[in-house]
């Protein structure tokens, strides 16, 4: 009787599209957007035929690799509110900083087509809408004046993170991340900025 053969952890797809997404981040970081499936096939190791047929428009590759980039982004959730909120923009600095997510900003603000754009709102907004609850959870307990208005909040907060490094081609310092958090905290009336 034949046995059933074994599948390996997480299986060779998983293992595909992983090695696709990777290779279309290198390929931006290096070209920017002129790429191609085949270029992408060459760089994942992977038939282009495979890449073709798997991802049929470059925004298939795109949406693969932008999927993979934003699941690496999380809210810090300890319980103090204060601390969580600088931990978490201290990671969201590091990441809007990282040369490919610079070159698709970019490129989606100078771009003609919307395809970029579109592409970013659809990973970015459900991360503000995350953002903006855990803001709302401060007001709840107390932590923030009750007239604070969540999106506000988090935009005045991302504009700088993402500002910055966009325009200057330099990551925000750890302290600089800290002062812009810390002031935002003092204009809600929160009791303090961390020490």
């Amino acid at each position: 009787m034949a046995q059933t053969p074994m599948k390996r952890p997480g299986g060779r797809n998983e293992a595909v599209r992983r090695a696709v997404a990777i290779a279309v981040l290198d390929v931006i970081r290096d070209r920017g957007f002129e790429f191609g499936h085949v270029d992408v096939a060459e760089r994942a190791g992977v038939h282009h035929t495979t890449v073709y047929r798997r991802w049929p428009t470059k925004s298939d590759l795109l949406r693969e690799a932008m999927g993979m980039q934003y699941s690496r982004l999380d809210i810090c959730r300890t319980g103090d509110f204060v601390s969580d909120l600088h931990k978490t923009y201290q990671r969201l600095a590091a990441y809007v900083a990282e040369p490919v997510q610079r070159i698709v900003f970019g490129y989606a603000i100078v771009s003609e087509s919307t395809d970029v754009a579109d592409l970013l709102r659809e990973y970015w907004f459900p991360l503000r809408r995350e953002l903006e609850a855990f803001v709302q959870e401060a007001v709840d307990a107390g932590e923030l004046e009750e007239d604070t208005d969540p999106h506000t909040f988090v935009q005045l907060l991302i504009g700088s993170l993402v500002l910055v490094p966009l325009f200057t081609r330099k990551r925000l310092q750890r302290k600089q991340v800290q002062a812009i958090v810390d002031r935002v905290l003092r204009s809600h009336a929160i009791t303090g900025p961390r020490s």
